[in-house]
């Protein structure tokens, strides 16, 4: 694998910036499943 093309592991914080674009992807969409009635 070309690690020196992944960005989380070249910038300062950009593994702290993956997990949290993660975490809110996943809140998010738990927000609006429950918001739409599907959970």
């Amino acid at each position: 694998m070309n690690f020196r093309y992944m960005p989380e592991l070249g910038w300062r914080y950009g593994y702290f910036m993956t997990i949290s674009g993660m975490l809110l992807t996943a809140v998010g969409m738990l927000h609006y499943f429950k918001r739409k009635g599907w959970l």
